[in-house]
């Protein structure tokens, strides 16, 4: 009995001289104050300034294709050659039938000085001066008509080296050597397609502003002589976290689309790199106006429960509270801001967010700061 009852005493001492473990310890800050840019935010898709189709303008034979394919090609690069033979054939007929002609107007205008020597001499009457004159201007008449002709012939002769009206990139050629191109050997229709070129750099971007927005724009507009001054905007690829490209609005439409309640509104952005691919799908933001004093936390401090997103706040005797939030924008060095729920001054955890209990007190620590060392366990009596 005796040793049951000093086993029972030294296990009561045992339970008394544990001490309860302490709170956990969290990493926690107070929000930022700063004054930030707010956006409005679209998507938009890449395009080209200029988008050409290359088509030939003259029939025949395709003779050479002098490109290689998805590969950049300057404004004048002749791209394909057409068989040049029946044009430079129809280049002399022209030119013989101008020098025919000049040659018909010299003797016609001997033939007019004559009959004029003639008739000062009484030696012709008036009418066959007058004829001699007409001949002679038909016969100028003529010179012009042979000499447009020439030039009609040379402008057909020239479109056989079909050339890139601009500098870009061309994709393939959709038609191979050997086969007859042209509109005249397809029965009139449409001149055949060879190629298309497209600019790489400047590069436009589209996208679709709300009818409510673009009112907003219309409120603030500080139009001059120069016409309305539009926000420069910033893109972002879907690879792309940040907005690394700049661009300005080069046009607005003027009117809204009444089936959907949108302004069309396209921006230019330089390219040099060749990134911004035409047909890319690209997020875009536009600055609207500076706000002051906005509290900024740590993105990672967020929670997302059912009700949205929330903080966790450390409040009086450290004790955790659970605070509903609306965010704004994300920044781009990590912080996000809170438009509700959260005053300057309040302090909410960053780290340790699944240790934290709403209605528990914490162990808090300037966030960023190590944690103190563990207390060395005691020595286990023998």
């Amino acid at each position: 009995m005796g040793t049951l009852l000093a086993m029972s005493m030294a296990g009561c001492e045992q339970t008394e001289a544990a001490a309860p473990p302490p709170p956990p310890g969290v990493e926690v800050a107070t929000p930022e104050t700063r004054t930030i840019t707010e956006y409005f935010f679209y998507t938009g898709t890449l395009e080209p300034v200029d988008f050409v189709e290359i088509r030939a303008r003259v029939g025949g034979e395709l003779q050479a294709i002098n490109f290689e394919e998805s590969s950049n090609v300057a404004e004048g690069d002749v791209l394909f050659t057409i068989e040049k033979e029946p044009y430079e054939l129809a280049v002399g007929q022209a030119r013989a039938s101008l020098e025919r002609a000049e040659a018909a107007e010299g003797l016609a205008e001997v033939r007019v000085q004559r009959y004029e020597d003639a008739f000062a001499r009484q030696a012709a009457n008036e009418f066959e001066l007058i004829e001699e004159r007409a001949k002679l201007k038909q016969a100028a008449a003529d010179v012009l008509a042979a000499e447009e002709a020439l030039k009609a012939a040379e402008l057909d002769l020239s479109y056989t080296d079909v050339k890139s009206p601009i500098t870009g990139r061309i994709d393939r050629h959709f038609v191979d050597r050997g086969n007859l191109v042209g509109a005249q050997l397809a029965g009139g229709g449409e001149a055949t397609l060879l190629a298309t070129v497209v600019t790489m750099d400047p590069i436009h971007v589209s996208f679709d502003v709300s009818e409510a927005i673009a009112l907003q724009y219309l409120d603030q507009e500080d139009r001059d002589e120069s016409g309305p001054n539009y926000p420069p905007i910033e893109l972002a690829l879907a690879d792309e976290d940040k907005y690394p490209h700049a661009g300005r609005v080069d046009f607005v439409d003027n009117q809204l689309d009444g089936s959907t309640g949108t302004l069309l509104v396209r921006a230019e952005l330089d390219n040099p790199t060749g990134k911004l691919y035409p047909g890319l799908f690209a997020r875009i933001r536009v600055p609207w106006q500076q706000r002051e004093d906005a509290l900024c936390v740590v993105e990672e401090a967020v929670g997302t429960g059912l009700e949205g997103k929330y903080l966790l706040i450390v409040g009086e005797g450290n004790v955790v509270e659970r605070r509903p939030v609306v965010l704004g924008e994300r920044q781009d060095d990590g912080t996000i801001v809170v438009l509700e729920g959260l005053a300057a001054g309040e302090t909410y955890i960053v780290r340790g967010l699944q240790k934290a209990r709403p209605g528990a007190p914490v162990t808090p620590r300037p966030f960023g700061q190590a944690a103190p060392p563990a207390p060395a366990a005691e020595p286990t009596p023998e």
